[in-house]
C-alpha cells in the first residue's frame, strides 16, 4: 500500500517542500491582490474626497460671483434683464427672511394664497 504521508515515514520531502512553496505563492497571490484592492479602494477614495471637495469649492466660488454681481447690480455697474429679475428675486426673499425672523406674517399674502390653491384648501 501506498503511504498516506501522516506518519513518521510519511510522503517525500521534496514533495512536503512543493507542496509548501505552492501554498505559499498561492498566499503571496491571495495578499498581493488584497494589498491592491485595498490600494485602488484608497485611491477612489482619495478621488472621491477630491471631487466632493472641488465641488464645494466651486458652490462658494458660485455664492461669492453672485453676491458680486448683486452688488455690481444695485450699484448700477452691471445692467442685464435676467440679473435684474435674479436681484429682485434675492430682494424679495431676503424681506420674507426678515418678516419671518421677526414673527411677523410675510409681506407678501398673495404668495402665501397662491401656495395654498396649489396645496391644500386654506381653512380659513
Amino acid at each position: 500500500m501506498s503511504a498516506s504521508g501522516n506518519g513518521p515515514q510519511g510522503g517525500d520531502p521534496a514533495d512536503e517542500g512543493a507542496v509548501r512553496d505552492a501554498f505559499g505563492g498561492l498566499m503571496r497571490a491571495v495578499l498581493g491582490r488584497g494589498k491592491k484592492e485595498v490600494e485602488r479602494a484608497a485611491a477612489e477614495g482619495r478621488n472621491r474626497l477630491e471631487l466632493r471637495t472641488l465641488r464645494r469649492d466651486r458652490e462658494l466660488m458660485y455664492q461669492k460671483l453672485g453676491k458680486e454681481v448683486r452688488r455690481l447690480a444695485e450699484a448700477g455697474e452691471l445692467s442685464h434683464p435676467g440679473v435684474a429679475r435674479g436681484v429682485s428675486r434675492i430682494s424679495e426673499l431676503d424681506g420674507r427672511i426678515a418678516a419671518l425672523e421677526r414673527g411677523l406674517p410675510s409681506p407678501e399674502p398673495e404668495a402665501a394664497e397662491a401656495a395654498g390653491a396649489e396645496g391644500e384648501p386654506s381653512s380659513g
